[in-house]
């Protein structure tokens, strides 16, 4: 912590960003859960990723999930006669992704919760409640 309040730089977000995802990994892999199936883990962790996305884990901003398509990609899914995905693109602008991984019917489960802020495993990796 510096005396003169800066921006955080990309490196330092980057690292808080990662922690989380480190936590929550241990977190899903942990006793302290009361689920019995790798399926119910897997899709918790999912949920608990999506969270961070969407911003909504506590420590960290939403993030933009923007396609990064080649450049090429156009004329290449033209010439094959294909629909393409416009560069830039983003897929969670106006939508919770967290909330919609359980709308759209293909799994009938309510959402898991983002893992607690006591299962914090360092400083800034702490998840919290969505």
């Amino acid at each position: 912590m510096t005396d003169t309040p800066r921006a955080v730089t990309d490196v330092e977000l980057r690292d808080r960003f990662m922690s989380t995802c480190r936590a929550y990994v241990d977190y899903w892999a942990s006793d302290l859960i009361d689920r019995d199936s790798v399926h119910d883990r897997l899709s918790g962790l999912l949920h608990s990723f999506l969270c961070i996305l969407d911003g909504v884990n506590g420590g960290l901003p939403g993030f933009d999930l923007a396609a990064s398509v080649h450049p090429a990609d156009k004329d290449f899914r033209r010439a094959l006669g294909e629909n393409w995905i416009e560069p830039g693109m983003v897929i969670n602008g106006c939508d919770m992704l967290h909330e919609i991984l359980y709308d759209r019917g293909a799994w009938a489960a309510a959402p898991a919760n983002c893992p607690p802020a006591s299962a914090k495993t360092g400083a800034d990796a702490g998840p919290a409640h969505s």
